[in-house]
């Protein structure tokens, strides 16, 4: 609400609220939101990681719903056979790990086998049959 003096070699500047312009320009691929003091800014642009990290979660909720289908108990661990492109295959590579202990995988193949359920999410489709292993 007050004045402020900047002294530099040619003299004196006086700056006060009317002489300031505040203009906010967003980053590309961000997406910023401002409510009173406070400003959060997303970064929202998608990554190939990204990607395949939602192939990886599509995949998991579809063995959980095949498991329903199926009639397997929530607890019963299984073999999991995944066929789809390449985009498919790099995200089970990449989210192996996190797809068997979501899933309670035993053994995770790549192929094709038996009583394939075909499940797509957007564009992207994805062989998959799982079967009970016992202990």
């Amino acid at each position: 609400g007050g004045t402020f003096d900047i002294t530099y070699s040619n003299g004196t500047i006086t700056i006060d609220s009317e002489s300031i312009v505040v203009q906010r320009s967003e980053k590309e691929g961000m997406k910023v939101l401002n409510e009173g003091n406070l400003t959060v800014g997303i970064d929202s642009r998608i990554t190939p990681e990204l990607i395949r990290e939602g192939i990886a979660r599509d995949i998991i909720r579809s063995v959980q719903n095949l498991r329903k289908e199926r009639n397997l108990d929530v607890t019963d661990r299984i073999a999991l056979f995944i066929s789809g492109s390449e985009e498919v295959q790099a995200a089970v590579q990449d989210f192996n790990n996190y797809i068997m202990q979501e899933t309670l995988t035993e053994r995770l193949q790549e192929s094709d086998f038996g009583n394939i359920s075909i499940v797509s999410f957007g564009d992207i489709e994805v062989g998959l049959d799982i079967i009970a292993v016992k202990k």
